[in-house]
């Protein structure tokens, strides 16, 4: 692939990406919980920070990250997501087009950035951050729910172990035989030391063992609750206690730093590579082998008593190793996998061009069977009508399925007016509401390119002259929210796409196409 192609190929996904977390926003301001819409916008700016980086652009880079990291905290239920905090992600969006548009076109990547715009994108990332600073101290004063996962560190917290977000939470169970088969615990801990800090440390009795049998001087008793700083991973973690693998019960949890970096890996697994949940749980480093055996020890168990086979992910956060967040984007990235997959097999690009030029050719073959068709007559060949006929018939459904490719539901390109009716009504002080139906519709898509300006100089009317202000309407007896409809049909071989608002209609005086309180339709054809 040549520079120029991958260039245009990274403009194209850009303007998906950004398209596809417009929706996603707007989608939020309806109902900001919406793990699919928040997930959408967290992988749009990811995957727009990875692609522009590439290529150099830092000045990309580094406002996505920015836009990234924000959406990890509320992706994680640090923060949340508010109309104004949605309100200025719009904005970044938006800022992120000029970002692209801008060092697209300069003269290096790493060119200076017109101050302007610098200040622009600087005023936006301030206004981000004050947002999230309040959504930790929100987190931290117990107004968010705290992430389920740390409740399954119940040894810890039974020993009145802090749990903070930069810490790895373990908790080691010895077995009574311990002892016996020559462990010693405390070798693990400061082995466990020399790789970073131990912040804390509690120790307590098994009570249960002791009411058993009473105390055995011989036998381990010992349960730990550990919070550890450092950076080493889970698999070096896992290293230190492995030698006591059989004689202890090791629970570790990864402190929030880590698991943002697994929900950022879990975004980059390539499709290929996604597979089976505990397998890619393990290929990110969230899960270590030994855990997710263990974990599949006990579903084996359960599924011989049990009717119900539950879960692994259920499993591994109820054993207190893996964070609820990470399974459930794990999950999600499952499943995205195999939509995409569906849709790869299902759907592949093609130049423009050169449809058109398949579309011309089928129609000199459309001509040239009606020209055999005229030959035949004039020779008077009656024997080979039939065959002329079946050749005539699969031209036709050549041609049909030809133009059928040419062919996209409207209801992709309408969508984008939301954004429009939005920030015209809160720029006008206006409460409106946008419904579009018929979407399915189906039109030629160059003609649908066609169509957005006008239908954009339409709603723009609508949403300008057509309906009043909160207060006029309730005066007026109708309620506080105006409605602006689009309606796409098919009528007498014709698309129609229509217009409609419940507003105050066309002044009778000025013009007597209409009268005053009806409702006013626009449409095109």
């Amino acid at each position: 692939m040549s520079l120029d192609t991958a260039h245009q190929a990274f403009l194209t996904e850009v303007a998906e990406l950004l398209h596809s977390m417009e929706e996603a926003l707007l989608t939020l301001e309806d109902d900001p919980a919406d793990p699919e819409a928040l997930n959408e916008v967290f992988r749009a700016m990811h995957t727009i920070k990875g692609t522009a980086g590439v290529f150099g652009y830092e000045a990309i880079v580094a406002f996505t990250h920015a836009v990234e990291t924000l959406m990890e905290q509320a992706r994680s239920g640090q923060i949340p997501l508010t109309r104004p905090l949605i309100a200025t992600l719009l904005e970044c969006r938006d800022h992120t087009t000029r970002l692209v548009d801008a060092v697209t076109t300069g003269s290096a990547p790493d060119a200076p950035l017109d101050p302007e715009l610098a200040d622009a994108g600087a005023a936006l990332l301030a206004r981000l951050g004050p947002a999230s600073g309040k959504g930790a101290e929100a987190a931290a004063g117990g107004g968010i729910r705290l992430d389920p996962g740390q409740q399954a560190h119940r040894a810890a917290e039974a020993s009145q172990l802090p749990v903070t977000s930069d810490l790895w939470m373990i908790t080691l169970r010895f077995k009574r035989d311990a002892f016996r088969n020559g462990i010693d615990p405390l070798s693990f801990l400061r082995y466990l030391g020399s790789l970073g800090e131990l912040v804390y440390v509690t120790t307590q009795l098994d009570p249960e063992a002791l009411r058993e049998g009473g105390f055995d001087p011989e036998s381990c008793y010992l349960e730990f609750g550990i919070g550890f700083r450092g950076e080493a991973d889970r698999a070096t973690l896992a290293g230190v206690f492995e030698f006591a693998d059989q004689d202890c019960e090791i629970r570790i949890l990864e402190p929030d730093t880590a698991q943002s970096k697994y929900l950022d890996l879990l975004a980059d697994v390539p499709d290929d590579q996604i597979g089976w949940i505990g397998d890619l749980l393990v290929q990110i480093g969230a899960l270590t082998q030994r855990e997710l055996q263990r974990a599949l020890e006990t579903q084996l168990a359960e599924a011989e008593t049990e009717s119900r086979r539950r879960r692994l992910g259920e499993i591994l956060v109820e054993q207190g190793v893996v964070k609820p967040a990470v399974v459930e984007q794990a999950v999600r990235t499952q499943e995205a996998a195999r939509t995409r997959r569906q849709e790869e097999t299902r759907f592949i690009r093609v130049d423009a061009q050169r449809l058109g030029h398949l579309i011309d050719l089928i129609g000199e073959l459309v001509t040239s069977s009606a020209a055999i068709r005229v030959l035949i007559k004039r020779a008077g060949i009656e024997d080979i009508n039939e065959v002329v006929d079946g050749v005539e018939y699969l031209v036709s459904e050549i041609r049909d399925n030809a133009l059928q490719l040419r062919m996209v539901p409207i209801g992709e390109s309408l969508s984008r007016f939301k954004r429009v009716v939005r920030d015209a009504s809160r720029e006008l002080g206006k409460e409106i509401e946008l419904v579009i139906t018929g979407g399915e519709t189906e039109l030629d898509k160059t003609v649908v390119e066609k169509l957005i300006d006008p239908l954009t100089h339409l709603i723009r009317n609508a949403v300008d002259h057509g309906i009043e202000t909160p207060e006029v309407r309730r005066a007026r007896g109708k309620p506080a929210q105006g409605r602006v409809r689009i309606n796409a049909h098919h009528d007498s071989g014709h698309i129609v796409v229509e217009i409609a608002d419940d507003g105050a209609g066309l002044d009778g005086r000025r013009t007597q196409q209409a009268t005053p309180g009806r409702t006013l339709h626009q449409s095109a054809r």
